[in-house]
Order: C-alpha cells, then sequence, then structure tokens
C-alpha cells in the first residue's frame, strides 16, 4: 500500500500563517509537558532500537501545504517523531488543529494555541479540559 501522503490546499495564506511557517525549537516547558530530559527510545522503520537518550529539545516544522512534522533532539542527533497535517481551527487563527499520518484535521478538535507569535518565536498552549496549564516556548530555528 506505501505511505500515503494527504495534500491540504490552503484557499488563503494570512499573515499569521506566512509568519508560523518555517522550523521552530522548544525552549521551555510550561507546566507538566515533560519534554525535556524526558528518558526515551527512537526506533527505526524495523521497530529495531536505535539511539537511548534524554530529550534536549524539540523541533516543529509548519509549512503552508498543511504538513507539519515534529522531531526531538536526542545525544546532538535529530529524529522524526511525528509528521502530521496541520490548519486554523474554522473560525479561529489562534487555534490549529492537526490530523495524525494520512487524516486530514478534525475541525472539532480542541487543538493548540498559538501565543505571541512573532517572527523569532511563539508560545503554544495545548487546549484541553481540565486543571493544568502546559504548553511550550518555540524559538526560530537559525
Amino acid at each position: 500500500m506505501g505511505n500515503r501522503i494527504l495534500r491540504i490546499e490552503p484557499t488563503y495564506i494570512d499573515e499569521k500563517t506566512k509568519m508560523l511557517v518555517g522550523e521552530w525549537y522548544m525552549v521551555e516547558e510550561i507546566g507538566d509537558n515533560l519534554f525535556f530530559a524526558q528518558e526515551v527510545t527512537q526506533y527505526n522503520g524495523n521497530e529495531e532500537p536505535i539511539v537511548e537518550g534524554l530529550i534536549e529539545s524539540i523541533l516543529v516544522g509548519f509549512m503552508p501545504s498543511g504538513v507539519n512534522h515534529n522531531m526531538a533532539l536526542i545525544n546532538g542527533t535529530l529524529y522524526m517523531n511525528e509528521l502530521l497535517y496541520w490548519k486554523w481551527k474554522p473560525n479561529s487563527n489562534e487555534i490549529f488543529i492537526y490530523g495524525q499520518k494520512d487524516q486530514a484535521p478534525d475541525d472539532s478538535s480542541e487543538g493548540i494555541l498559538i501565543d505571541e507569535l512573532t517572527g523569532q518565536g511563539f508560545t503554544w498552549y495545548e487546549v484541553w479540559e481540565g486543571d493544568d496549564i502546559s504548553g511550550s516556548v518555540f524559538k526560530r530555528k537559525l
């Protein structure tokens, strides 16, 4: 069956989307994310362990086509974590929603709030029901 790439065609790319497009790395966690210093094992395509270590940072990338990649920096090397599809939640240019693998984002998803977006960085917050607020601060990858 092979890998299927889902392409989401943007109808209009606004200034906020243009600013978000690119690669960003996590510099700080807010709340209980616990990515930094989390011990992980990365696996290859055959599900064989290839590296064990602590997460030093997370790198995310947004493309205007709706593709979003998520990578973990472990022992100084980047490893692919997830390839997702993203778009702004309907009627919002502050919350993005995402779909896993070959699925388009579900418009009813709660999503991720993008806050304080500039050309150099942003903060995102997970938009979940509950008591805890968790988020991450990202800076543009040079």
